[in-house]
């Protein structure tokens, strides 16, 4: 009974949150939201984490305590060398995969509720993209945030969609083309073709052709959206670009331990990379002005090899496989998610970010109709 009222209460809570924020973007365009939507994203997540704080899953459990300790030992050892901010910036992944790791099997989601938020938040999305492009103050819309970030949470969705049947309506698949294309976010164009291209995967037939001849054009999009973007210096000139390089000369003298484990502990990047990356002056450290951490190299997997090395971007990857798994995704279902957590991580925050985060607890609590599910379903029975 307890856990019935839980769930109900958490899906209540997930829909106000995205409907009411959304709401509140769709009223403001001189900023991309009215409200500090990610602080309260981050709110909501964690009490709905604390509703479903009983009946942890054990492997779960193990990667949410590896993922405490890790953040303590992390603090515990650089608390004398930055600031709180700085540490929760450069560790949010693990204190998001503390919440998540509760939510891990709970199977409290079904298809219906899955596919009316995500309706609803397309409805607001496009809403807002299109009349952000006509009377907004820039050409990158955003309904929450910034869109690189919020798009990722919206495909999430649409593969958490999928999953059911193994299928999606035509209607949901050019909706969300559109609100993509729109958005003029190559990141995302690139997470959406490999979304398309995984889920797309079969034998060839009718389908499979169909599918095809739409990711060509997703593919289109992709390099337009890439090309219309480059600026006059050439690639040289592409921020991504520079943070690579920057990336590079800071991992030259790495060993095989360092490429593993990563750095000690929030540190710092040179003062010449610093430098170099001066005019993201609002990424710089919350304590010292004058110091840059990773954050400023904006790319997750660049950041995580950074600070947390191999072993912890391996680490994070099988946590939210295993995650999918306990919801009873199929390879094909996990390898889209992975893909696309991946090529975002590329180029933004990734699971840094909120969206993806939320994106992830919506995923990891579906109650996907299939032989795990069912054994899982005759357990809780007994």
């Amino acid at each position: 009974m307890a856990f019935l009222i839980s769930c109900r209460i958490c899906r209540l809570l997930v829909m106000l949150s995205f409907v009411g924020l959304g709401i509140s973007g769709l009223l403001s365009y001189s900023a991309y939201n009215l409200l500090p939507a990610r602080p309260i994203l981050e709110i909501v997540l964690a009490f709905i984490s604390i509703l479903y704080v009983y009946e942890i899953d054990k492997k779960a459990a193990f990667y949410g305590v590896c993922s405490f300790l890790y953040l303590i030992c992390g603090y515990y050892v650089a608390r004398s060398g930055s600031g709180a901010l700085d540490f929760l910036l450069i560790y949010k992944a693990y204190v998001y995969f503390v919440f998540l790791s509760f939510l891990v099997g709970k199977r409290s989601i079904d298809k219906r509720y899955v596919r009316m938020l995500y309706r609803v938040l397309c409805l607001l999305y496009l809403s807002k993209y299109v009349v952000w492009l006509l009377i907004g103050v820039s050409d990158r819309p955003g309904l929450y945030g910034e869109n690189n970030f919020e798009l990722v949470f919206i495909l999430l969705l649409f593969i958490g969609l999928w999953s059911f049947a193994s299928r999606a309506e035509l209607i949901d698949w050019f909706v969300l083309f559109v609100i993509f294309l729109l958005s003029g976010s190559r990141s995302g164009m690139v997470a959406l073709f490999v979304a398309i291209f995984v889920l797309n995967l079969r034998p060839i037939d009718g389908r499979f052709l169909a599918g095809l001849l739409f990711l060509a054009v997703v593919f289109v999009g992709v390099i337009y959206s890439f090309l219309s973007r480059v600026p006059d210096g050439g690639f040289e000139r592409i921020d991504r670009f520079v943070f690579l390089l920057v990336f590079i000369s800071e991992i030259q003298y790495w060993g095989v331990w360092e490429f593993l484990t990563g750095s000690p502990p929030i540190t710092a990047l040179s003062d010449f990379s610093c430098s170099r990356l001066s005019f993201y002056q609002n990424l710089f450290s919350y304590s010292d002005p004058s110091v840059c951490y990773s954050v400023i190299l904006h790319s997750f997997v660049l950041r995580t090899i950074f600070d947390h090395g191999i072993l912890g971007l391996i680490f994070m990857f099988c946590f939210v496989n295993y995650g999918l798994l306990r919801a009873g995704m199929t390879l094909k279902v996990r390898l889209a998610v992975l893909g696309v957590i991946f090529m975002s991580g590329l180029s933004v925050s990734s699971l840094n970010s909120i969206f993806v985060a939320f994106g992830l607890a919506i995923l990891f609590s579906l109650n996907i109709k299939s032989v795990s599910g069912i054994k899982d379903g005759l357990n809780r029975a007994t």
